[in-house]
């Protein structure tokens, strides 16, 4: 059976999905017309850009040692995502890149 996610992966595809749709939002009122994000590119890139910035906030950040801690193992930062989270099999440290090149991706795409 396939498994969307593992762990909290979902996070992923709910803060992409906000991410999209507060775009969508923004952009037909700011400018009027409701079909203004169907038709331009910049919003979507930005959308991705935006979401992936947020993941790479969430993602679990390795704390440098001290020098007094010499003996001490590294610890994680507390983070919302975790090391064996993934969605759709690809694991979470990859989803930053993969919503970059996404937002590129629909930034040129005429759809």
């Amino acid at each position: 059976m396939f498994v969307a996610s593992r762990g909290r992966g979902y996070v992923i595809a709910i803060v992409a999905a906000l991410s999209l749709s507060l775009c969508d939002f923004l952009t037909s009122q700011r400018f009027n017309d409701p079909n203004y994000y169907a038709h331009n590119g910049w919003p979507k890139l930005t959308a991705f850009w935006f979401a992936a910035a947020v993941i790479q906030l969430m993602l679990p950040r390795k704390r440098e040692k001290v020098l007094g801690e010499i003996h001490a193992p590294p610890a994680e930062k507390s983070s919302l995502l975790r090391q064996q989270d993934a969605l759709f099999l690809i694991p979470a440290k990859y989803w930053p890149w993969i919503l970059l090149a996404l937002g590129i991706g629909f930034y040129f795409a005429k759809v």
